[in-house]
Protein backbone atom coordinates (compact mmCIF):
# COMPACT_ATOMS: atom_id res chain seq x y z
CA UNK A 1 0.00 0.00 0.00
CA UNK A 2 1.23 3.52 -0.84
CA UNK A 3 0.76 5.78 2.17
CA UNK A 4 1.41 9.51 2.33
CA UNK A 5 2.18 10.53 5.93
CA UNK A 6 1.53 14.22 6.58
CA UNK A 7 2.97 16.06 9.58
CA UNK A 8 5.00 19.12 10.42
CA UNK A 9 8.71 19.73 10.06
CA UNK A 10 11.28 22.43 9.52
CA UNK A 11 11.60 24.62 12.62
CA UNK A 12 8.50 23.03 14.17
CA UNK A 13 9.72 20.46 16.68
CA UNK A 14 6.76 18.88 18.43
CA UNK A 15 5.00 15.65 19.23
CA UNK A 16 3.27 15.86 15.85
CA UNK A 17 6.50 15.97 13.86
CA UNK A 18 7.99 13.19 16.00
CA UNK A 19 4.89 11.00 15.67
CA UNK A 20 4.73 11.48 11.90
CA UNK A 21 8.41 10.56 11.55
CA UNK A 22 7.87 7.49 13.73
CA UNK A 23 4.87 6.39 11.67
CA UNK A 24 6.81 6.82 8.43
CA UNK A 25 9.61 4.56 9.67
CA UNK A 26 7.21 1.99 11.11
CA UNK A 27 5.08 1.66 7.98
CA UNK A 28 8.20 1.34 5.83
CA UNK A 29 9.66 -1.29 8.16
CA UNK A 30 6.51 -3.37 7.77
CA UNK A 31 6.56 -3.32 3.99
CA UNK A 32 4.47 -0.34 2.94
CA UNK A 33 5.55 2.19 0.34
CA UNK A 34 5.65 5.45 2.32
CA UNK A 35 6.32 9.11 1.62
CA UNK A 36 6.51 11.89 4.18
CA UNK A 37 5.12 15.39 3.62
CA UNK A 38 5.70 18.40 5.87
CA UNK A 39 2.58 20.57 5.94
CA UNK A 40 3.76 23.48 8.05
CA UNK A 41 7.47 24.14 8.57
CA UNK A 42 7.65 27.37 10.57
CA UNK A 43 6.28 28.37 13.97
CA UNK A 44 3.81 31.25 13.75
CA UNK A 45 3.42 33.87 16.46
CA UNK A 46 -0.34 33.35 16.84
CA UNK A 47 -0.87 29.90 15.36
CA UNK A 48 -4.54 29.61 16.44
CA UNK A 49 -5.64 33.09 15.37
CA UNK A 50 -7.91 33.61 12.37
CA UNK A 51 -5.67 36.04 10.50
CA UNK A 52 -4.42 36.42 6.94
CA UNK A 53 -1.10 34.67 7.60
CA UNK A 54 -2.78 31.60 9.06
CA UNK A 55 -5.49 31.44 6.40
CA UNK A 56 -2.78 31.49 3.73
CA UNK A 57 -0.92 28.74 5.58
CA UNK A 58 -4.06 26.58 5.64
CA UNK A 59 -4.54 27.02 1.90
CA UNK A 60 -0.86 26.28 1.24
CA UNK A 61 -0.93 23.09 3.32
CA UNK A 62 -4.09 21.83 1.66
CA UNK A 63 -2.72 22.53 -1.80
CA UNK A 64 0.51 20.68 -0.94
CA UNK A 65 -1.47 17.61 0.14
CA UNK A 66 -3.58 17.67 -3.03
CA UNK A 67 -0.55 17.98 -5.33
CA UNK A 68 1.46 15.25 -3.63
CA UNK A 69 -1.47 12.81 -3.60
CA UNK A 70 -2.15 13.34 -7.29
CA UNK A 71 1.51 13.19 -8.31
CA UNK A 72 2.44 10.16 -6.23
CA UNK A 73 -0.93 8.40 -6.46
CA UNK A 74 -1.07 7.50 -2.79
CA UNK A 75 -3.61 4.90 -1.70
CA UNK A 76 -4.17 6.45 1.73
CA UNK A 77 -3.26 9.82 3.31
CA UNK A 78 -2.48 9.66 7.04
CA UNK A 79 -2.63 13.20 8.44
CA UNK A 80 -1.09 14.03 11.82
CA UNK A 81 -2.50 17.27 13.20
CA UNK A 82 -3.47 19.09 16.37
CA UNK A 83 -7.16 19.19 15.43
CA UNK A 84 -8.51 21.83 17.86
CA UNK A 85 -9.42 24.63 18.54
CA UNK A 86 -11.29 26.14 15.61
CA UNK A 87 -8.45 27.18 13.27
CA UNK A 88 -6.54 23.86 13.63
CA UNK A 89 -9.84 22.06 13.06
CA UNK A 90 -10.43 24.02 9.86
CA UNK A 91 -6.83 23.36 8.79
CA UNK A 92 -7.33 19.65 9.35
CA UNK A 93 -10.60 19.78 7.43
CA UNK A 94 -8.85 21.53 4.53
CA UNK A 95 -6.15 18.84 4.34
CA UNK A 96 -8.64 15.97 4.65
CA UNK A 97 -10.78 17.63 1.99
CA UNK A 98 -7.74 17.98 -0.27
CA UNK A 99 -7.05 14.25 0.00
CA UNK A 100 -10.66 13.44 -0.76
CA UNK A 101 -10.71 15.83 -3.72
CA UNK A 102 -7.64 14.01 -5.03
CA UNK A 103 -9.67 10.82 -4.88
CA UNK A 104 -8.06 9.16 -1.87
CA UNK A 105 -9.27 8.32 1.66
CA UNK A 106 -7.72 10.05 4.66
CA UNK A 107 -6.92 9.01 8.21
CA UNK A 108 -7.03 11.98 10.58
CA UNK A 109 -4.68 11.53 13.56
CA UNK A 110 -5.45 14.11 16.29
CA UNK A 111 -2.66 14.92 18.77
CA UNK A 112 -4.36 17.70 20.73
CA UNK A 113 -3.56 17.84 24.42
CA UNK A 114 -6.50 18.47 26.73
CA UNK A 115 -8.95 17.38 24.03
CA UNK A 116 -11.68 16.53 26.55
CA UNK A 117 -11.55 19.97 28.20
CA UNK A 118 -11.46 21.77 24.84
CA UNK A 119 -14.50 19.94 23.52
CA UNK A 120 -16.40 20.30 26.81
CA UNK A 121 -16.25 24.10 26.59
CA UNK A 122 -16.36 24.34 22.78
CA UNK A 123 -18.76 26.78 21.17
CA UNK A 124 -20.97 25.97 18.21
CA UNK A 125 -18.39 26.80 15.47
CA UNK A 126 -15.81 24.38 16.85
CA UNK A 127 -18.36 21.64 17.53
CA UNK A 128 -19.68 21.92 13.97
CA UNK A 129 -16.15 21.93 12.54
CA UNK A 130 -15.21 18.79 14.51
CA UNK A 131 -18.45 17.04 13.58
CA UNK A 132 -17.87 17.69 9.87
CA UNK A 133 -14.19 16.75 10.17
CA UNK A 134 -14.91 13.33 11.67
CA UNK A 135 -17.62 12.69 9.10
CA UNK A 136 -15.37 13.57 6.14
CA UNK A 137 -12.33 11.61 7.33
CA UNK A 138 -12.29 7.94 6.50
CA UNK A 139 -11.10 7.27 10.06
CA UNK A 140 -10.23 9.51 13.00
CA UNK A 141 -7.49 8.46 15.41
CA UNK A 142 -6.94 9.72 18.97
CA UNK A 143 -4.38 8.74 21.57
CA UNK A 144 -6.44 7.31 24.42
CA UNK A 145 -9.94 6.26 25.50
CA UNK A 146 -10.90 9.52 27.23
CA UNK A 147 -10.20 11.53 24.09
CA UNK A 148 -12.20 9.05 22.00
CA UNK A 149 -15.21 9.33 24.32
CA UNK A 150 -15.08 13.13 24.17
CA UNK A 151 -14.84 13.11 20.38
CA UNK A 152 -17.73 10.67 20.00
CA UNK A 153 -19.80 12.93 22.23
CA UNK A 154 -19.43 15.78 19.73
CA UNK A 155 -19.39 13.78 16.50
CA UNK A 156 -21.79 10.86 16.64
CA UNK A 157 -20.96 9.79 13.08
CA UNK A 158 -17.72 8.56 11.60
CA UNK A 159 -15.16 6.03 12.73
CA UNK A 160 -13.04 6.87 15.82
CA UNK A 161 -10.07 4.67 16.74
CA UNK A 162 -7.72 4.70 19.74
CA UNK A 163 -4.04 4.37 18.87
CA UNK A 164 -1.46 5.48 21.44
CA UNK A 165 1.92 6.79 20.41
CA UNK A 166 4.70 4.24 20.21
CA UNK A 167 8.48 4.18 20.30
CA UNK A 168 11.45 2.05 19.32
CA UNK A 169 12.33 -0.20 22.25
CA UNK A 170 15.88 -1.58 22.76
CA UNK A 171 16.36 -5.30 23.31
CA UNK A 172 17.01 -4.63 27.00
CA UNK A 173 16.79 -1.68 29.37
CA UNK A 174 19.84 0.50 29.98
CA UNK A 175 21.51 -0.06 33.34
CA UNK A 176 20.75 2.62 35.93
CA UNK A 177 23.70 4.90 36.77
CA UNK A 178 25.12 4.79 40.26
CA UNK A 179 23.65 7.03 42.95
CA UNK A 180 23.92 9.57 44.50
CA UNK A 181 22.86 11.92 43.10
CA UNK A 182 19.41 11.07 41.76
CA UNK A 183 19.38 12.47 38.22
CA UNK A 184 15.93 13.65 37.16
CA UNK A 185 15.33 14.30 33.46
CA UNK A 186 12.61 16.44 31.89
CA UNK A 187 12.08 16.37 28.11
CA UNK A 188 9.80 18.82 26.30
CA UNK A 189 9.04 22.49 25.82
CA UNK A 190 10.36 24.55 28.71
CA UNK A 191 6.96 26.03 29.53
CA UNK A 192 4.65 26.42 32.52
CA UNK A 193 2.03 24.15 30.96
CA UNK A 194 4.51 21.28 31.24
CA UNK A 195 5.48 22.23 34.78
CA UNK A 196 9.06 23.40 34.23
CA UNK A 197 8.95 26.48 36.51
CA UNK A 198 7.32 24.27 39.15
CA UNK A 199 10.17 21.77 38.79
CA UNK A 200 12.75 24.51 39.31
CA UNK A 201 10.87 25.73 42.39
CA UNK A 202 10.76 22.15 43.69
CA UNK A 203 14.56 21.95 43.40
CA UNK A 204 14.80 24.91 45.79
CA UNK A 205 13.04 22.80 48.40
CA UNK A 206 15.56 19.98 47.99
CA UNK A 207 18.81 21.69 48.90
CA UNK A 208 19.46 19.00 51.53
CA UNK A 209 18.91 16.11 49.08
CA UNK A 210 21.29 14.75 46.42
CA UNK A 211 19.08 15.48 43.38
CA UNK A 212 20.02 17.01 40.02
CA UNK A 213 17.54 18.21 37.40
CA UNK A 214 18.36 18.04 33.68
CA UNK A 215 16.06 20.08 31.40
CA UNK A 216 16.07 18.84 27.80
CA UNK A 217 14.15 20.91 25.24
CA UNK A 218 13.58 24.28 23.66
CA UNK A 219 11.40 27.31 24.24
CA UNK A 220 8.12 25.70 23.14
CA UNK A 221 4.96 27.72 22.62
CA UNK A 222 5.91 30.31 25.28
CA UNK A 223 8.72 31.68 23.10
CA UNK A 224 12.36 32.62 23.62
CA UNK A 225 11.68 35.42 26.10
CA UNK A 226 10.00 33.04 28.55
CA UNK A 227 12.88 30.60 28.21
CA UNK A 228 15.42 33.35 28.86
CA UNK A 229 13.52 34.33 32.03
CA UNK A 230 13.47 30.72 33.20
CA UNK A 231 17.23 30.47 32.73
CA UNK A 232 17.77 33.73 34.59
CA UNK A 233 15.54 32.63 37.47
CA UNK A 234 17.47 29.34 37.68
CA UNK A 235 20.95 30.88 37.54
CA UNK A 236 21.81 30.18 41.19
CA UNK A 237 20.77 26.51 40.86
CA UNK A 238 22.79 26.19 37.66
CA UNK A 239 25.88 27.62 39.36
CA UNK A 240 25.39 25.13 42.18
CA UNK A 241 25.27 22.24 39.68
CA UNK A 242 21.75 21.26 40.71
CA UNK A 243 19.94 22.31 37.50
CA UNK A 244 21.29 22.16 33.94
CA UNK A 245 19.89 23.02 30.53
CA UNK A 246 20.66 20.58 27.71
CA UNK A 247 18.88 22.56 24.98
CA UNK A 248 17.15 20.95 22.02
CA UNK A 249 18.32 17.42 21.20
CA UNK A 250 17.78 15.13 18.22
CA UNK A 251 16.13 11.74 18.94
CA UNK A 252 19.43 10.00 19.67
CA UNK A 253 20.48 12.85 21.90
CA UNK A 254 17.24 12.62 23.87
CA UNK A 255 17.73 8.89 24.39
CA UNK A 256 21.29 9.53 25.62
CA UNK A 257 20.02 12.10 28.12
CA UNK A 258 17.42 9.64 29.41
CA UNK A 259 20.00 6.87 29.80
CA UNK A 260 22.20 9.22 31.82
CA UNK A 261 19.36 9.80 34.28
CA UNK A 262 17.42 7.75 36.80
CA UNK A 263 13.91 9.21 36.63
CA UNK A 264 11.81 10.95 33.98
CA UNK A 265 9.53 13.70 35.28
CA UNK A 266 6.64 15.48 33.53
CA UNK A 267 4.36 17.56 35.80
CA UNK A 268 2.20 18.68 32.88
CA UNK A 269 -1.34 20.02 33.04
CA UNK A 270 -2.38 18.72 29.60
CA UNK A 271 -1.02 15.87 27.45
CA UNK A 272 -2.04 13.09 25.11
CA UNK A 273 0.32 10.12 25.28
CA UNK A 274 3.69 11.90 25.57
CA UNK A 275 6.33 10.36 23.34
CA UNK A 276 9.00 11.61 25.75
CA UNK A 277 7.47 9.50 28.53
CA UNK A 278 7.40 6.43 26.28
CA UNK A 279 11.02 7.04 25.25
CA UNK A 280 12.01 7.12 28.91
CA UNK A 281 10.15 3.87 29.55
CA UNK A 282 11.82 2.26 26.54
CA UNK A 283 15.23 3.02 28.08
CA UNK A 284 14.13 1.45 31.36
CA UNK A 285 13.51 4.68 33.26
CA UNK A 286 10.73 5.06 35.80
CA UNK A 287 8.45 8.09 35.43
CA UNK A 288 6.93 10.71 37.73
CA UNK A 289 3.96 12.36 36.03
CA UNK A 290 0.64 14.10 36.58
CA UNK A 291 -2.85 12.85 35.80
CA UNK A 292 -2.94 14.40 32.32
CA UNK A 293 -3.93 12.66 29.11
CA UNK A 294 -3.51 8.96 29.72
CA UNK A 295 -0.29 9.19 31.76
CA UNK A 296 -1.99 8.04 34.97
CA UNK A 297 -3.49 5.03 33.21
CA UNK A 298 -0.09 4.09 31.76
CA UNK A 299 1.64 4.33 35.13
CA UNK A 300 -1.03 2.60 37.19
CA UNK A 301 -1.54 -0.11 34.59
CA UNK A 302 2.15 -1.05 34.45
CA UNK A 303 3.65 0.04 37.76
CA UNK A 304 6.30 2.00 35.88
CA UNK A 305 6.44 4.95 38.28
CA UNK A 306 4.38 7.38 40.30
CA UNK A 307 1.54 9.87 39.70
CA UNK A 308 1.65 13.30 41.33
CA UNK A 309 -1.50 14.41 43.14
CA UNK A 310 -0.98 17.97 41.90
CA UNK A 311 1.64 20.18 40.25
CA UNK A 312 2.72 22.25 43.27
CA UNK A 313 6.47 22.44 43.86
CA UNK A 314 5.93 21.08 47.38
CA UNK A 315 4.25 17.96 45.98
CA UNK A 316 6.97 17.41 43.39
CA UNK A 317 9.70 17.85 46.00
CA UNK A 318 8.04 15.40 48.40
CA UNK A 319 7.76 12.79 45.65
CA UNK A 320 11.42 13.18 44.71
CA UNK A 321 12.42 12.78 48.36
CA UNK A 322 10.47 9.53 48.49
CA UNK A 323 12.24 8.22 45.37
CA UNK A 324 15.65 9.06 46.84
CA UNK A 325 14.77 7.17 50.02
CA UNK A 326 13.70 4.00 48.19
CA UNK A 327 16.20 2.93 45.49
CA UNK A 328 14.69 -0.57 45.40
CA UNK A 329 11.30 0.84 44.37
CA UNK A 330 13.02 2.93 41.71
CA UNK A 331 14.79 -0.15 40.30
CA UNK A 332 11.55 -2.13 40.27
CA UNK A 333 9.59 0.61 38.52
CA UNK A 334 12.40 1.02 35.99
CA UNK A 335 12.22 -2.64 34.97
CA UNK A 336 8.44 -2.48 34.67
CA UNK A 337 8.78 0.64 32.49
CA UNK A 338 10.85 -1.21 29.90
CA UNK A 339 8.48 -4.19 29.83
CA UNK A 340 5.45 -1.92 29.38
CA UNK A 341 7.13 -0.09 26.50
CA UNK A 342 8.00 -3.37 24.77
CA UNK A 343 4.66 -5.09 25.37
CA UNK A 344 2.24 -2.18 24.91
CA UNK A 345 3.90 0.83 23.24
CA UNK A 346 6.18 -0.61 20.55
CA UNK A 347 5.49 -0.72 16.82
CA UNK A 348 5.20 -4.51 16.95
CA UNK A 349 2.61 -4.36 19.73
CA UNK A 350 0.48 -1.79 17.89
CA UNK A 351 0.87 -3.06 14.32
CA UNK A 352 -2.46 -4.98 14.31
CA UNK A 353 -4.37 -1.80 15.17
CA UNK A 354 -2.45 0.25 12.59
CA UNK A 355 -3.24 -2.30 9.89
CA UNK A 356 -6.90 -2.43 10.96
CA UNK A 357 -7.20 1.35 10.59
CA UNK A 358 -5.58 1.24 7.15
CA UNK A 359 -7.84 -1.61 6.11
CA UNK A 360 -10.94 0.32 7.19
CA UNK A 361 -10.21 3.19 4.78
CA UNK A 362 -8.43 1.43 1.92
CA UNK A 363 -9.73 2.65 -1.43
Amino acid sequence: MKILVVGTGGSIVSGISTAADQMTRTLADFGHDVERLNAGEQMRRRSNALNLQNVRAVATDAAAVFRRVRRWRADVVWIHTFGVPTLPALRALAMVGAARMAGRPAVLHIHAYGLEATLAKAGRPLRVAVRVLVAVAGATVVLYDGAAAALRGVADGGSVHVLPNWVDVPDEPAALPAQPPLRVVFVGGLVRRKGVPQLVDAMRLLDDVAVELRLVGGAGEAGAAAQDKLRADSEDLVRAGRVSFAGQRDPEGVRAELRAGHLFVLPSEAEGTPISMLEAMAEGRAVLVTDAGNMKAVVEGSGCGWVLTDRRPETIAASLRAVVRDPEALAGASGKAWHAAADLYSATALLPEIEAILGSVEA
